[in-house]
């Protein structure tokens, strides 16, 4: 019977969870460090925060409380974030819900390290909003772009020095360019799809949970009438 009840407890408290998680930390805000330093927490569904605190990789403790929905910005009374290899870790009960890379913020700026599905970018700050991950995509499409040139340029030129270092032969043909193209990849999906995403992963998560609860109950009415 207890044991029942742990595994339908469990079935209630996981998803909620999951779908804790730290989404942006911004450790060298523009001006004083100290009192403007913020972590930035995001949940789909409500949560009490009771018994969760924050770590950084120093194993300094930022004890959590209070409830909410959607974003949660921690701020910080004093300097709590170091500039250079820092880590920010969400726990609960020693239990570790969450946890940022290796963060490096040397520029004293509104740029922030933010989450994006499974990376984390540093872009501009996006406090109590949803990240900016679209400047991430349009930055690697550039970068793409960029490297694509370089190589069609090099390839350019080692054709021609090849045609220099050839004997001359009258029926040789000049190099044409207009077979030459520079393919770029893809944009990755909009931030907006991901987020719908996740939304539905958990709706899907909340109803499991409903259905197997219910299957319990009714077992546990039939073992009663027994």
């Amino acid at each position: 019977m207890k044991l029942i009840i742990k595994i339908a407890l469990l079935i209630f408290v996981l998803p909620n969870i999951l779908a804790l998680e730290i989404t942006e930390a911004e450790s060298n805000p523009l001006g004083a460090d100290s009192g403007n330093e913020w972590v930035e927490l995001y949940s789909e569904q409500e949560i009490n925060l009771e018994n969760y605190y924050l770590e950084n990789n120093d194993g300094k403790v930022y004890n959590l409380s209070g409830n909410f929905a959607f974003y949660f910005i921690i701020k910080f009374s004093s300097q709590w974030l170091d500039n250079s290899d820092e880590k920010v870790i969400l726990k609960k009960d020693d239990e570790i819900i969450d946890e940022t890379i290796l963060l490096d913020d040397g520029k004293n700026s509104d740029l922030s390290w933010s989450k994006c599905s499974d990376r984390w970018i540093f872009a501009k700050s996006t406090e109590k909003a949803e990240n900016n991950c679209a400047e991430d995509e349009s930055s690697q499409t550039e970068e793409t772009s960029e490297k694509s040139t370089e190589s069609n340029s090099s390839k350019k030129t080692n054709q021609i020095l090849e045609q220099i270092n050839k004997p001359e032969n009258k029926n040789s043909e000049a190099i044409s360019d207009a077979d030459e193209k520079i393919t770029l990849n893809s944009p990755a999906k909009q931030s907006s799809q991901e987020f719908t995403a996740k939304q539905e992963k958990n709706r899907i998560g909340i109803v499991y949970a409903f259905t197997i609860f219910a299957v319990i109950i009714i077992i546990l009415l039939a073992l009663r009438k027994l």
